[in-house]
């Protein structure tokens, strides 16, 4: 049992590497090389500690699993989409005026880098971390783990302003309510994938933003964030206590 539980350390520390990799190779052929190489190491990998592959991490077809992903998309596009419109209310960012060819571009890059980041994470800290857990701690030991370990993988980008780390652990519980509820990782993968999406079209030099990212306009970007994260995360309490998110 000692053993198992060293492979399931052991496995949970190769898949966060090899979730970072797409983002350390800066090239378009190298993202979408590791991004394959992740995904087969994940069905791979599971195997090694008796988990089934993704069908056992949450990732499945079910009659819902279309209208929870689309739902939890619009939801996470709205979010931020609400942080761009408080920012740019009060004249913290603006964005540029830029031609069709380069929107196609941020768009491709926002939909393929923040599909991988959604699948990747929630894959790795509601499948993964769920699974390993259930059964030997409590539901609140376990989202507390999760918040923890799912700030904590943001450390790279260390020296963000405190209400980063403090929309991270708020954004770990909203990924995980609804994986606990539906047992499936697609409202959750939704509510990441849209928010990350709209982040990075709206709020990174990567996209649309033209306003220079200082340290001021980063941290009021961050509180501004972390504040609607807390919205959010009032929203889908509500929301999963009174319809159960639809169940499965």
């Amino acid at each position: 049992m000692k053993y198992m539980f060293h492979k399931k350390i052991l496995v949970f520390i190769v898949l966060i590497i090899l979730s970072y990799l797409p983002f350390i190779l800066q090239s378009t052929i190298g993202f979408v090389l590791t991004a394959i190489l992740f995904f087969y190491g994940t069905i791979k990998l599971v195997k090694v500690v008796n988990i089934d592959g993704l069908k056992d991490l949450g990732l499945f077809r079910h009659k819902k699993w279309g209208y929870l992903l689309v739902s939890g998309i619009l939801i996470g596009c709205f979010f931020n989409y609400v942080v761009y419109v408080i920012l740019t209310h009060f004249n913290i960012v603006t964005i540029e005026s830029t031609s069709l060819q380069k929107i196609a571009l941020i768009l491709v890059f926002a939909i393929f880098t923040a599909g991988f980041t959604a699948f990747a994470e929630e894959l790795i800290f509601r499948g993964y971390v769920v699974r390993t857990l259930k059964g030997h701690l409590s539901w609140k030991w376990i989202v507390l783990i999760i918040c923890l370990l799912f700030t904590l993988y943001h450390l790279p980008q260390w020296g963000l302003p405190l209400p980063y780390w403090i929309r991270y652990f708020v954004m770990a519980v909203v990924f995980t309510l609804p994986f606990i509820i539906t047992k499936s990782l697609w409202f959750s993968i939704g509510i990441h994938f849209g928010g990350n999406f709209t982040y990075y079209v709206l709020l990174t030099e990567s996209g649309l933003l033209a306003t220079e990212r200082t340290e001021e306009v980063i941290e009021k970007m961050g509180w501004v964030s972390a504040g609607i994260a807390f919205v959010l995360l009032g929203f889908i309490y509500v929301v999963a206590k009174k319809t159960r998110l639809l169940g499965r």
